[in-house]
């Protein structure tokens, strides 16, 4: 359990996976904080509370939360989403108390938590009365139900993970709930070959957290962080005290039992970071103290002597991590960690990455609808830059005067002239912002007996969604598949009257060729994008496709030929949402949905207001 010094810091190693490759340093670094801040949420459930992990369905969130529960040390109980208090905090089991005769309680899945973790699932969604009770058992340790005549209290504590699928800024989990989680982490765009193995076991976690009481942390760390915490904006005291408690546990997992500097640097880096407002001035070095001139002695035949440190007091030697540490040089340290952006700017990881990648066409390029791009002519102007207008844009006079006016008196020009003296050097141009429009394909299931149900849906979708894509410069386009073939029932247009005339009569019924419109959708989506657009898909189907590419029956085959397309549309980079219409959540479904890198929405009770809602949060995705 014991590790040297340098293996208390961030680089604690994890496994099979991140920086096996090296090819992408910045993810490789996010997920060893990520898995860090499980462990460490691990060690101290009661102070650090948690994890707030930002991430959509996928494999690399699934390899976390495995990695998550294998080194749990209790029970790890989902919390479904609008969970009723019953099945939340107890309360009367009405079919035991008739069997019974007597009232008979049951224990809810907070309680059921106890000395293990929680997951609560979409919790950007979750009813204000479900994070409120979680947040009570947080701040009381009891999960308390006074209910239908029943009054109980089941003890408990454990690890909350609030699984955050929000795709806007503002879809967000409550804050009830945020405050008393220490850890903000993100996964998304984190490859999967940067998500390796977690570095700990169960066996070590349960060490760290038996050590955890005798870790001291020095009262020189605890000026510092509040001092760091104060100086980058932090609000509130909670983040403090979690930064306090998140050293002590990054001590007791490096198996020691005093925090160190470094301790304190990791602990405020995963809890300042993402909570960080402002960065301080720097802090000036304190002034050095003038040389005395040496005064005469008068005895100048004893040379000046030099005074010894003083031993400790109590004569023994110094513990490590004892030594005297400057809380100023701390804070500074601190501070530097957190502008480093190593996890200050987690939750702008994937915004960022899949902005660069837009740039270069590769996965993730069709960005987000409605995303905005520079132009030369047109669109808004938002400032300007140093170019010459003959290559295109329009020249900035103002600008242009200003960078040739500092020069003006040191070029030649003719005697007795005062204009300014302007080169190409000087020019500037406008820089314009225009919004880049979105085109979005609806993928219909019109197999089976309910295709009638979903074609309806599918149209007042599109109407409503065209009723506004005039400003938001969008076209909607629909392709319905059957049988043994996948058609284009509407191109992709911004016209409401051509809609509803292509959609006035659609047949349905009959097989499902999943591939042949997954297919069909990859062809429309690359000429959609070589028209400037954004394509975005949004399938609704069971995603139970029993015809094949070939237009044979045969469900295995036509499944295989499904998956194919569908990771064909995601290695192109087309952003989708797979709408799950079956009464029930469908294997089938979201494993087409992984296979083509898509959000993974049930929807069993689907209505057009619905679908237009869920498109247009998908497509506010970064």
């Amino acid at each position: 359990m014991a590790r040297d010094r340098d293996a208390a810091q961030t680089e604690f190693p994890v496994t099979e996976g991140a920086g096996a490759h090296n090819a992408d340093p910045a993810a490789d670094a996010a997920w060893r904080d990520a898995a860090l801040a499980g462990a460490l949420a691990l060690v101290d459930p009661e102070g650090l509370g948690g994890v707030r992990l930002r991430a959509q369905p996928g494999p690399v969130r699934d390899r976390w939360l495995r990695s998550f529960e294998a080194c749990a040390l209790g029970p790890v109980a989902p919390i479904p989403f609008d969970a009723d208090d019953g099945r939340l905090v107890g309360g009367l089991d009405l079919n035991a108390s008739l069997a019974a005769g007597a009232p008979v309680t049951a224990r809810g899945l907070l309680a059921e938590a106890d000395g293990g973790a929680i997951v609560v699932k979409m919790a950007e969604r979750q009813p204000l009365r479900v994070d409120a009770a979680i947040a009570a058992a947080i701040d009381s340790g009891a999960a308390r139900a006074e209910r239908d005549g029943v009054s109980m209290s089941d003890p408990t504590r454990f690890v909350t993970v609030a699984l955050d699928e929000g795709v806007a800024p503002e879809e967000a989990p409550a804050d009830v709930l945020l405050e008393r989680l220490a850890f903000f982490i993100s996964l998304d765009l984190i490859p999967i070959r940067s998500a390796g193995a977690w570095a700990w076991t169960d066996e070590e976690i349960s060490a760290a957290k038996s050590v955890l009481a005798e870790v001291h942390l020095s009262d020189a760390l605890l000026q510092a962080i509040d001092a760091a915490g104060r100086g980058l904006g932090v609000p509130g005291v909670r983040p403090l005290l979690f930064a306090a408690r998140a050293a002590r546990a990054h001590a007791a997992l490096a198996g020691r039992t005093q925090a160190t500097d470094e301790d304190a640097v990791v602990g405020c880096r995963l809890v300042f970071g993402p909570r960080a407002t402002a960065l301080p001035a720097p802090v000036p070095p304190p002034e050095e103290p003038q040389p005395e001139e040496p005064q005469p002695d008068a005895d100048q035949s004893d040379p000046p002597s030099s005074e010894e440190p003083r031993p400790p007091e109590d004569g023994g030697d110094a513990q490590e991590g004892e030594q005297e540490i400057d809380p100023r040089e701390l804070e500074e340290m601190i501070v530097a960690a957190v502008a480093a952006g190593e996890l200050a700017n987690a939750l702008d990881l994937a915004a960022g990455r899949r902005a660069e990648r837009a740039g270069a066409g590769g996965k993730g390029a069709s960005g987000k609808a409605g995303e905005r791009r520079r132009t030369s002519i047109g669109g808004r102007r938002i400032g300007v830059r140093r170019g010459d207008p003959r290559r295109g844009g329009r020249l900035d006079l103002v600008a242009t005067m200003r960078a040739a006016a500092p020069w003006s008196r040191l070029r030649p020009k003719p005697a007795g002239e005062s204009r300014i003296a302007v080169r190409p050097s000087d020019f500037h141009v406008e820089v314009r912002e225009r919004k880049k429009g979105a085109s979005i394909i609806f993928l219909v299931d019109a197999s089976g007996s309910s295709a009638m149900q979903r074609l309806n849906e599918a149209k007042g979708a599109v109407e409503a969604l065209l009723a506004d894509c005039y400003v938001r410069r969008d076209v909607v386009g629909l392709i319905t598949f059957r049988g043994q073939s996948a058609d284009l029932a509407l191109a992709p247009t911004q016209s409401l009257a051509r809609a509803r005339r292509a959609l006035a009569d659609l047949p349905g019924g009959g097989g499902t060729p999943l591939a042949l419109a997954f297919d069909l959708a990859a062809e429309t989506a690359r000429a959609e994008r070589d028209k400037g657009r954004t394509p975005q898909i949004v399938v609704l189907s069971d995603g139970r496709a029993n015809v094949d590419r070939a237009g044979q029956g045969g469900r295995a085959q036509a499944m295989a030929d499904a998956e194919d397309a569908a990771a064909r549309l995601a290695a192109a980079g087309v952003q989708g949402i797979f709408l799950d219409t079956s009464r029930r959540p469908s294997d089938a479904a979201r494993r087409l949905a992984d296979a083509m890198d898509a959000r993974y929405t049930p929807l069993p009770q689907a209505d057009p207001e619905r679908i237009r809602d869920a498109v247009r949060a998908d497509a506010a995705a970064a």
